[in-house]
């Protein structure tokens, strides 16, 4: 039936990047907190292969957005949901097929400030990622990309960042494994 979880949770949009997680997170930082976030309600299932986890955010206050700690977003609710899908074995390994999107929106605020502390009306996160092999077993691909679409209360500040991230490596029988990877945001 599924496993229904509460607490602090990083988010299930990380679960479609994370395949790429293996240098530095950078599409990761494009959620509104790369970084386990409290207050989470999240419900998990997986069976034949199939995967999808929904999670609901209730109000926390100075998440780190875009990996910075000079912006800081007071969230007053949002959700996130991945969907997946895992091949058995293609050709070397499992190939795997992830999409998600979370949005998060930010708590009222009659308060302007500058724009060294800009703050969010809301935040969406598109992301789409796959792997194909066991990382550190064998031959291993990565691929991961996610849109990133920041409103701020300032409209003239809201921006909009797009990155991809592909990570190619092989793990040889002796435990050494090399990699090499590419980033572009």
């Amino acid at each position: 039936f599924g496993k229904l979880t509460a607490g602090r949770y990083l988010s299930p949009v990380y679960n479609v990047l994370s395949g790429t997680d293996v240098h530095f997170d950078f599409t990761g930082n494009h959620l509104g907190d790369a970084n386990r976030r409290g207050g989470q309600f999240k419900y998990t299932f997986t069976a034949s292969g199939f995967e999808a986890n929904i999670a609901y955010q209730t109000a926390i206050d100075g998440i780190n957005v875009a990996s910075s700690e000079k912006r800081k977003f007071d969230v007053d609710s949002g959700y996130s949901a991945s969907v997946g899908y895992t091949f058995d074995n293609v050709v070397f390994g499992p190939l795997a097929l992830k999409l998600g999107y979370e949005y998060l929106k930010g708590q009222a605020n009659d308060d302007l400030v500058s724009l060294k502390n800009s703050q969010y009306d809301n935040l969406g996160v598109f992301a789409a990622g796959i792997t194909w092999g066991t990382y550190a077993s064998g031959p291993y691909a990565a691929l991961s990309f996610s849109k990133s679409d920041y409103d701020t209360i300032e409209k003239k500040d809201d921006y909009k960042l797009e990155a991809f991230e592909s990570v190619f490596g092989y793990g040889f029988e002796n435990g050494l494994y090399a990699d090499v990877g590419y980033v572009w945001q």
